[in-house]
């Protein structure tokens, strides 16, 4: 069950997550590093073993990503055959309070292919639950079940929803992170570049000094 309502949501989506918002599905925060040459004296890493990390948070915030997308895809098609259903016994128990007991429908052979066929209205209904397993209900008891799926499954893609925002967050955060490495590194081997020329100019400079020392002497 989410832990928000929609309008709770919408106001997330415009204003972002709380620091104390948690994820009903386990996703973890993402930590944003402002200052990446503290970050590695605190954690004591090298910049290669904090890249490595954030690459591979990176990776299971994907997969996460890819499953939860997959649940979303799964309960769009679930929906509209629960609302298909509850369509169908709601007609068959119309029908059969205005003592309709039998009816004239067509039912599936194959792909594309239907007959015409006369059934007994009697207030039954067979409804598969999944699993091969297929219980007998009442036209009420029916409607109550797959309205209970409906509202769960309604529940259940808002939750989705709320969580994949959330996670698609943590990516950017630890996509910046991953960014900021990378240009702290550059940083540090561009200064440690501008150190060795520095460095090679001095000694250039001392050995030209050197040669027009002994160049004056003789």
């Amino acid at each position: 069950m989410p832990t928000s309502t929609s309008s709770n949501f919408i106001d997330v989506l415009v204003n972002g997550f709380p620091e104390d918002y948690k994820s009903t599905r386990g996703i973890p925060r993402a930590k944003f590093i402002e200052d990446i040459e503290a970050e590695l004296s605190t954690r004591k890493m090298t910049l290669e073993e904090l890249m490595e990390q954030l690459q591979q948070q990176h990776s299971k915030y994907h997969m996460m990503e890819q499953s939860l997308l997959q649940q979303k895809f799964n309960l769009k098609h679930k929906l509209p055959e629960i609302e298909r259903t509850i369509d169908a016994v709601t007609y068959l128990k119309e029908q059969f309070e205005e003592d309709n007991k039998e009816m004239s429908t067509y039912f599936k052979l194959a792909d594309n292919l239907y007959m015409n066929a006369n059934v007994q209205n009697e207030n039954k209904v067979t409804l598969i639950l999944g699993a091969n397993v297929m219980v007998e209900y009442t036209y009420e008891e029916a409607l109550e079940l797959l309205q209970k799926s409906q509202k769960n499954s309604q529940n259940q893609s808002e939750d989705l929803e709320e969580n994949l925002a959330f996670l698609r967050d943590q990516k950017i955060t630890t996509e910046v992170c991953v960014s900021r490495g990378h240009n702290y590194g550059v940083e540090i081997r561009n200064k440690e570049r501008a150190k060795q020329q520095k460095k090679q100019t001095k000694e250039q400079e001392q050995i030209q000094r050197a040669m027009q020392a002994e160049q004056a002497k003789q």
